[in-house]
């Protein structure tokens, strides 16, 4: 179930917002919504006087804190699972008395804080994504991999195949790579920073 799930979810997920954007555009030019540093914002404005502005603005204030607050319990408990199994080092993997890994988490916010020094946040914006893409990009290289492993057993075999190869696979890793191509040089440059720094990590402590 949980890969129709999944599916499901990033579908109902695109048609919203193909809904929101539709609604957007009727009700103000896209030319203008170019120009706004808060198109939404601005748009509810429009529609329901200046108070929707200030209201809108809270709202999406409180689901930025939000979704960066799950961000960072989730990355934490990534790298209290990587330390646990010996990827990271072991002191990422101390929890408190509640269970809660405290280092990993003080760690998460401390890379974090760093990003500031960025100072563009569509750029810091840029580097996650480009980041998610290359992970994006490795797992379908690790799944098509995988397939051709003699000892490998799934226990759940990814739809529309040509033999042992997957086919989603290979158009998940090609979209991704057409994705890559929107970054500019320096978002790129910031990413194989990233990447070099976790490599370089990654063998000292192997």
């Amino acid at each position: 179930m949980l890969p129709t799930a999944l599916i499901l979810s990033i579908i109902i997920t695109t048609l919203l917002y193909i809904f929101m954007a539709l609604s957007v555009v009727s009700i103000m030019p896209w030319q203008e919504l170019a120009k706004s540093s808060a198109p939404v914002a601005d748009v509810a404005a429009r529609a329901m006087g200046g108070q929707a502005y200030l209201i809108l603005s809270t709202i999406a204030l409180f689901a930025t804190g939000n979704t960066v607050l799950i961000l960072i319990i989730a990355t934490s408990r990534m790298i209290y699972g990587m330390a646990k199994e010996g990827v990271l080092p072991k002191y990422f993997a101390q929890v408190s008395r509640m269970g809660t890994p405290w280092v990993a988490t003080l760690f998460v916010m401390f890379v974090s804080m760093l990003f500031t020094i960025v100072g563009n946040v569509g750029t810091v914006a840029n580097i996650t994504n480009l980041l998610v893409f290359l992970v994006f990009i490795t797992v379908n290289a690790s799944l098509i991999k995988l397939r051709y492993r003699r000892d490998f057993r799934p226990r759940f075999r990814a739809p529309v195949n040509i033999g042992r190869f997957p086919v989603l696979a290979a158009l998940g890793i090609l979209v991704s790579l057409l994705m890559l191509l929107q970054f500019s040089t320096i978002v790129v440059l910031y990413g194989l920073g990233i990447l070099l720094a976790g490599a370089i990590i990654y063998k000292l402590i192997d």
